[in-house]
């Protein structure tokens, strides 16, 4: 007969849920420590890139469940970055958001065709980050691959 403890420990092993992980890519330091500390707040692993290169070679190596992009970063930008995230890691199903301070309706059309699955406005607020973590957590049921929210964020005060 196994004590207690150990069944208890046994049984939560098996009954737990994977973590919840999620690449956050921001050349601000700031802004990704921000997203980084909403997103440990609301049970994510987080990893934090300054870098598109850096994301990529990140992504090869850690399965991430969410990415965070930002669109205007030295080197490679947010498109080019969610282009090869699909083609050449073959990620196609990982929800990629962007990650901006763009906000227009045309920009959401535009970026939602170059692959991504959501907006992310800056500047964000605690609520604006639980929205993207609700809606694309892998524990949550999928609707789809596209958002058919509207822009989360950038709310002015």
């Amino acid at each position: 007969m196994l004590p207690n403890n150990l069944f208890e420990s046994l049984c939560d092993t098996m009954t737990s849920t994977p973590p919840k992980r999620a690449l956050v890519v921001d050349d601000n330091l700031l802004n990704s420590r921000l997203v980084s500390l909403f997103l440990h707040r609301l049970q994510w692993e987080t990893q934090v890139c300054d870098n598109g290169e850096d994301a990529l070679e990140v992504l090869r190596h850690w399965p991430a469940n969410l990415v965070l992009l930002d669109l205007r970063m030295p080197g490679l930008g947010g498109e080019e970055i969610c282009r090869l995230i699909r083609e050449d890691l073959g990620l196609r199903s990982t929800p990629v958001i962007a990650y901006t301070a763009h906000r227009a309706p045309e920009d959401r059309g535009r970026m939602l065709s170059w692959g991504f699955d959501g907006l992310l406005v800056k500047p964000i607020s605690f609520n604006d980050v639980r929205l993207i973590s609700d809606e694309f957590s892998p524990h949550a049921p999928v609707e789809g691959a596209i958002s058919t929210s509207s822009p989360v964020g950038g709310t002015t005060h």
